[in-house]
């Protein structure tokens, strides 16, 4: 499997796994548990390392700091790097493929508390 559909496949877990998790470490009153903070930094993280396996397995170099924009600030920054590694067709693809992908990884994170919540009524 490529790198960079590895690096979506464990940023998709992350959100399930947080979704496990983050109901036994939220505090009520707090903005963000210490899970949740750990989370934003992982998506980040793992959001460059998936720019750079992209760029390399399209043979690309896009823009200097398009990954980097993309990884601090994803609703921007993604489009932002598709448009600059591919042509505009298929960069308007990538981000229709994105805005599936955030909602596939919104759906996990819900599951995964919805089976924190069972787990915990138990």
């Amino acid at each position: 499997m490529p790198r960079h559909r590895l690096l979506l496949i464990l940023l998709g877990i992350s959100f399930l796994v947080v979704g496990l998790i983050e109901p036994f470490t939220s505090r009520p009153g707090d903005l963000h548990s210490p899970v949740s903070l750990l989370h934003i930094a992982a998506i980040a993280v793992l959001i460059y390392m998936w720019c750079k396996a992209d760029a390399a397995a399209r043979n690309t170099t896009p823009r200097r700091g398009a990954a980097l924009f993309a990884a601090l600030f994803p609703p921007l920054g993604i489009p932002f790097y598709l448009f600059q590694s591919r042509p505009w067709k298929r960069a308007l693809l990538g981000v229709g493929v994105a805005i599936v992908l955030l909602m596939l990884f919104a759906v996990l994170g819900v599951v995964g508390s919805a089976i924190s919540e069972q787990l915990r009524s138990a």
